[in-house]
């Protein structure tokens, strides 16, 4: 599920943990975007040395979530395995848990009817190695050609 300090998720997150589900953590860095920059996360960040990417890693891993970072960077790669060895205090845990906002999805809302798996995208717009029509994310279709493996192509449409 979409899963970061912005937006946690913290009853469906209960519920898994009732049901013996474990959570995963769909864009687990809010896609790089302004959480990186926060500044409880820079100032956790700052205390243990480390970047801002590890803080929110281990945040994940102290709450329970299995977090797998997208990269293909070596350093980067390097830098959220080593993330593993943070150990957050309670009150940082609590300082980011504060981070948490209703509005703070990123990705389309799979509640929403036109939620879409795979969306198109104009010819020769793929990035390397994915297949041609087919989208990395979910967004609201605007008047793009037909979809490739959608679940609900026609309400997509």
């Amino acid at each position: 599920i979409e899963l970061h300090p912005e937006f946690q998720q913290s009853e469906l997150r209960r519920y898994h943990a009732e049901k013996g589900i474990l959570t995963e953590a769909w864009s687990p860095l809010g896609q790089g975007g302004d959480i990186l920059k926060d500044p409880v996360i820079t100032a956790i960040a700052e205390a243990h040395g480390v970047d801002a990417g590890q803080v929110i890693i281990a945040w994940h891993l102290a709450i329970g979530n299995v977090v797998i970072p997208k990269t293909v960077t070596p350093e980067r790669i390097v830098s959220s395995l080593a993330a593993s060895q943070l150990v957050l205090t309670e009150e940082e845990v609590e300082r980011i848990e504060g981070l948490d906002r209703a509005d703070g999805r990123i990705g389309a809302d799979p509640a929403n009817p036109g939620f879409c798996l795979a969306r198109s995208r104009p010819a020769g717009s793929e990035p390397p190695g994915r297949a041609a029509g087919v989208r990395s994310r979910s967004r609201p279709l605007k008047g793009r050609e037909e979809h490739v493996g959608c679940h609900m192509q026609a309400a997509c449409r």
